[in-house]
């Protein structure tokens, strides 16, 4: 209890104590008040809107993992499948480069350019196509013909919408 009484005579004699102590009491409810907002806006802004940005991050995290792992374990067969069969790529009667160029045609993308690479790869380049129909293909391409992107480079057209770009296919 002395404790308490020294600390509110050192509160009283300092100099924002004497200020306070002067105000009439309508002004003393006033600044008690505002120090009791101020106090409140301070801990919102400084202790509880980080923790709660934190939390929501970390829950949108969690639920990306989540959704990750029921992707894995749904495709999981399918990748032990192709593993141990050693069919990671096109290993049918047609070259890359006619499998490329049939599929092109069938998804309706031009391809403006094609030509083999090193190592058994084709290079493709597009030019002013849409860029939906173009991952769609690219996606068609992989998942059912195995054909893997090795390297895309893609560029804007001066048409919203529509790009340019060169594939390395392997």
């Amino acid at each position: 209890m002395m404790l308490f009484d020294s600390i509110t005579k050192e509160i009283k004699s300092s100099t924002p104590g004497r200020w306070y102590a002067a105000l009439e009491s309508r002004d003393q409810r006033n600044a008690l008040l505002a120090g009791i907002v101020s106090l409140f806006l301070l801990f919102f802004v400084f202790l509880w809107m980080p923790l709660s940005t934190w939390a929501q991050a970390e829950t949108h995290r969690y639920q990306n993992s989540q959704a990750l792992l029921e992707w894995i374990k749904l495709n999981e067969p399918e990748a032990r499948k192709l593993a141990t069969s050693g069919d990671l790529k096109n290993t049918g009667k047609d070259s890359l480069l006619a499998v490329i160029s049939r599929s092109a045609r069938t998804s309706a993308i031009t391809l403006l350019r094609f030509q083999e690479e090193g190592a058994g790869g084709v290079s493709v380049v597009l030019q002013d196509q849409v860029f939906n129909d173009v991952i769609r293909w690219l996606e068609q391409l992989e998942k059912k013909e195995r054909i893997q992107v090795r390297q895309l480079s893609i560029d804007a057209h001066t048409q919203p919408g529509k790009i340019n770009a060169r594939i390395i296919f392997i």
